[in-house]
């Protein structure tokens, strides 16, 4: 039994993400390789994977029927759709997709995390003409990630709005945020009550937490650190130049003082309990988790969800990662040898 990993991949050898792939699956004798979308030869069913060779010490291409396990959590392109479908008819694909922004949430209030949901509009069903001087929302793209295009509105006086974006504030009155901005936020963007999730140094802040099934399928705490933005940004985003801490332990005593442990507590509760509620929400089998956290200094240090996602793109540890991703491989291979996948 085998399994393709699936990615754009277009380096002449492999980054250290998939190095430590191959590296993990030779250790437990995984029939594994790598392959990208135009490697798949659909009428043969076969793919021109690429495959570490013990014997020659190098990475060879070798063509090979459909593997049984595809971890097809890649950037999805509208052309490769028929493709998609064909792997999906014949092999088991690991990605989950959860949902919007806005449905995952809707999903999490039916549970014991309701609590951590901050109030999310779809930006249609929002009254800015009337957003009282002072009030701010966050507004973003209902589907997307990795902290892009996302706005910061807030009103400064009753004929005035700051409208902050990519590090740059503009004002704008009511009528000329409609003109300019109204047509591409009504149509898939959402809106949330800014939270005062910043440091003591005013750089706005999360919490991101990597959970995701490793052996036998059980959840593991793969990371949790925080991600620190510029003081000029509208949020914390790695992605854009943020930076980031290891040791959320030292900044949580550093920042919140004797109200760490509490928040310490509460973090590692969410770690270990979340992830099996929102399972349940779901069919199918849910294999990583990225979940952002703010914590709200304006209301007593409340935690709270800034987003949900599935399959977090791993770049520090990429060992420890790629080592529950093996491990719950060869979970679900046990679980199609005894015909529960």
């Amino acid at each position: 039994m085998s399994v393709g990993f699936l990615r754009y991949y277009n380096k002449s050898q492999p980054g250290a993400k998939l190095r430590s792939m191959f590296a993990v699956a030779s250790m437990y004798n995984l029939d594994f390789f790598h392959f990208s979308p135009e490697n798949v030869n659909t009428e043969a069913k076969t793919i021109n994977g690429m495959f570490w060779s013990k014997e020659m010490v190098e990475y060879v291409r070798k063509e090979v029927p459909y593997p049984d396990i595809v971890d097809d959590q890649f950037n999805f392109r509208s052309k490769d759709r028929e493709l998609y479908l064909e792997l999906k008819e014949h092999c088991y694909l690991t990605y989950m997709p959860l949902g919007t922004k806005s449905a995952v949430f809707r999903k999490i209030d039916t549970t014991d995390f309701s609590k951590y949901l901050i109030k999310t509009y779809h930006f249609r069903d929002m009254d800015v003409a009337n957003m009282l001087v002072g009030e701010k929302y966050i507004i973003k793209p209902d589907n997307g990630g990795r902290g892009e295009n996302i706005y910061k509105l807030e009103r400064i006086s009753q004929d005035a709005f700051d409208l902050h974006f990519a590090g740059e504030t503009r004002q704008m009155t009511l009528e000329e945020l409609a003109q300019e901005y109204f047509d591409l936020f009504e149509t898939r963007y959402i809106a949330q009550p800014f939270l005062d999730s910043t440091t003591i140094e005013k750089n706005p802040f999360d919490i991101r937490m990597h959970l995701r099934r490793g052996r036998e399928g059980k959840w593991d705490t793969h990371l949790i650190y925080p991600r620190i933005g510029s003081s000029a940004g509208v949020v914390s985003n790695v992605a854009t130049g943020g930076a980031v801490s290891l040791n959320h332990k030292s900044f949580l005593q550093q920042q919140f003082g004797d109200d760490w442990k509490r928040i310490f507590d509460e973090l590692k509760h969410i770690a270990d309990v979340f992830p099996k509620t929102l399972q349940k929400k779901y069919k199918k089998l849910i294999d990583s988790l990225a979940l952002d956290v703010g914590i709200d200094r304006a209301r007593g240090n409340e935690l709270k969800f800034f987003e949900v996602n599935t399959y977090p793109g791993v770049q520090t540890y990429p060992y420890h990662s790629s080592e529950a991703s093996i491990h719950f491989y060869m979970h679900l291979l046990n679980l199609k040898k005894e015909g529960k996948l």
